[in-house]
């Protein structure tokens, strides 16, 4: 462990931090699940050895995009990463949902699963069984069905039963446009929520 001269930055001499900047960058973000990506990639890449992990300062940690000490929590939770969320959404994040927004149906997934995550929010429950490959799955059923002209941008998956979470067994295809009345139909009357579905299922 290296050498600190006390537990408060602000007090430390110019040397102390220079030193402790110098060993945490060199650290490379400690973001070893990039090593262990390359690694996948290449298994005849070498990794070089890692420096001993540097202790936080009193509730701070060096971002070494920021140049400055911030706060723990403006870190993202997990993994021991010296990259702040800021930096590490343009750095990594902005970066994925481009290429997300690139690939339809992958854009489509991830929209169908937050709208279903929110619905379950009308119904009671507190959380989803169902996946996005399990929506890719319906979708499949769906477009290999005979007479499936509705376009798959306009569907919304919503549960057989409310009275229970969304899983495998208990999900439906229905229009989009029949989603609102469903759920504006259930908070008045949930007991005629089943009837109206079954009147629009696909």
């Amino acid at each position: 462990m290296y050498p600190l001269a006390h537990s408060s930055p602000s007090n430390q001499s110019s040397a102390s931090i220079s030193k402790y900047v110098t060993y945490t960058v060199k650290d490379s973000d400690s973001d070893s699940d990039n090593a262990d990506v390359e690694l996948l990639r290449n298994p005849t890449a070498s990794t070089r050895t890692r420096l001993a992990v540097v202790p936080d300062l009193d509730g701070r940690r060096y971002c070494r995009v920021c140049k400055d000490f911030l706060p723990l929590t403006a870190f993202p939770r997990g993994q021991r990463r010296f990259t702040c969320r800021t930096h590490m959404w343009q750095r990594i994040g902005k970066r994925a949902q481009e290429k997300l927004s690139n690939k339809p149906r992958k854009k489509l997934l991830a929209r169908m699963w937050m709208q279903l995550w929110k619905d379950r929010l009308v119904f009671g429950q507190t959380l989803v069984e169902l996946r996005q490959a399990d929506v890719n799955t319906l979708l499949e059923v769906f477009l290999g069905s005979a007479g499936a002209d509705q376009p798959i941008g306009k569907l919304a998956v919503l549960p057989r039963d409310p009275s229970v979470p969304l899983s495998n067994t208990n999900a439906v295809l229905a229009p989009k446009q029949a989603r609102r009345e469903l759920l504006v139909g259930y908070t008045q009357a949930a007991e005629t929520y089943q009837e109206r579905l079954a009147r629009v299922l696909l």
